[in-house]
């Protein structure tokens, strides 16, 4: 097999193994987290509703986008502190947002 095939090949190999990689990994993680321990899945959870809580107070004046920044940042923090690691972007996204509409509804005054 002479070089510039083996580079060709070497080109069009790595992005489709990347690509095969990637898909099989969006198809695992869901599976693999609802094998994760509930009281896991309990503390992202937590953290998820003491960071909306505490960026709230903190920094309730700054845009959402960054409110939301903070948050994810200190979701991060909170699981680390506790030795959780490797949760997906997917579901500390899905736990904020369950947070902040839960907040939500108990900010709002009923009629």
């Amino acid at each position: 097999m002479s070089q510039e095939l083996l580079i060709f090949l070497l080109y069009i190999g790595i992005p489709i193994i990347a690509s095969l990689v990637s898909s099989v990994f969006a198809y695992i993680w869901p599976r693999f987290y609802a094998k994760l321990p509930k009281e896991m899945q309990q503390a992202v959870q937590d953290a998820a509703r003491m960071a909306v809580l505490a960026v709230e107070q903190q920094f309730g004046d700054l845009p959402g986008e960054q409110k939301r920044q903070k948050a994810v940042e200190l979701i991060v923090a909170l699981l680390s502190s506790l030795k959780i690691r490797g949760i997906s972007p997917l579901m500390i996204n899905t736990a904020l947002e369950a947070a902040v509409r839960a907040m939500n509804q108990l900010e709002k005054p009923k009629p």
